[in-house]
């Protein structure tokens, strides 16, 4: 896989479903323009007395109402699609005819990953600097980078580490999802599974375990230790992932170019 995966990442990186993606990693821009309009309820942010804001605070929020727009998510999907359909529909995987297939695969799924490791590094810088050189300044804010207690701290490093996983999982349903079934119906799929998964995080208890999202909640509500819930979100990530995808891989070894 060492000598394929280059190559692939390469025609991964270099796709405009890949740009359209990594695009919504700059929504945090829209805060900084939203900030100029006090008398807007647009992008505003607001805050307890007394409490102010930390970065680590402020970019789980912002990070958080990425994840609520389900557009990233399907953009993801889109990409995923793309890569694992557009080279079988056109006829044009021959040209790793010598190569293991899946291998290909692989190289595939793990370009999708570190996409989405862009996508977070991308929003984190953005973050980073409109906290640093807009916020900072307001009422709201202060210069601390971790939060004020080490609740609110471990509570934004949970959040943001169970939406990566939540990303993460999303690239392995897709994965499998458009191999065996057509565009729309993986984006429905998408859709589903998003609002799914966003139920049982509301519900909590044994149904929030089931899906990476839910271990945020039960950490903020010491259902769970912090330990167990960072293990679990990437177990259950893990566990889902390994089920998944063998039968891609298998189905991707299969099908007729």
């Amino acid at each position: 896989m060492k000598q394929v995966f280059p190559a692939v990442f390469e025609t991964v990186w270099k796709r405009r479903e890949t740009k359209i993606f990594l695009l919504f990693a700059f929504y945090t821009v829209l805060y900084f323009i939203g900030s100029f309009f006090g008398e807007s309820n647009f992008m505003q942010l607001s805050i307890e007395d007394g409490h102010k804001y930390s970065f680590l605070s402020y970019w789980g929020i912002m990070f958080y109402s990425i994840d609520s727009l389900m557009l990233p998510t399907l953009a993801l999907y889109f990409l995923t699609i793309s890569v694992f359909k557009r080279e079988i529909e056109d006829h044009t995987l021959f040209l790793y005819k010598d190569l293991r297939r899946r291998d290909i695969f692989l190289s595939k799924y793990f370009s999708l990953l570190i996409v989405v490791l862009l996508f977070f590094g991308i929003n984190f810088l953005v973050s980073l600097v409109v906290y640093y050189t807009r916020v900072i300044h307001m009422p709201i804010a202060s210069p601390n980078f971790w939060g004020q207690s080490w609740e609110e701290t471990r509570y934004s490093v949970t959040m943001l580490l169970s939406l990566l996983m939540k990303s993460f999982l999303s690239v392995s349903v897709a994965t499998l999802a458009c191999l065996y079934l057509k565009q729309g119906a993986t984006l429905l799929l998408a859709i589903g599974l998003s609002i799914v998964m966003s139920i049982f995080a509301m519900i909590g208890g044994p149904l929030g375990l089931l899906f990476p999202s839910g271990y945020g909640g039960l950490i903020e509500e010491m259902t769970i230790s912090p330990l167990f819930g960072v293990l679990g979100m990437v177990g259950v990530t893990l566990l889902y992932s390994s089920i998944l995808l063998p039968f891609g891989a298998r189905k991707f070894k299969k099908t007729e170019f």
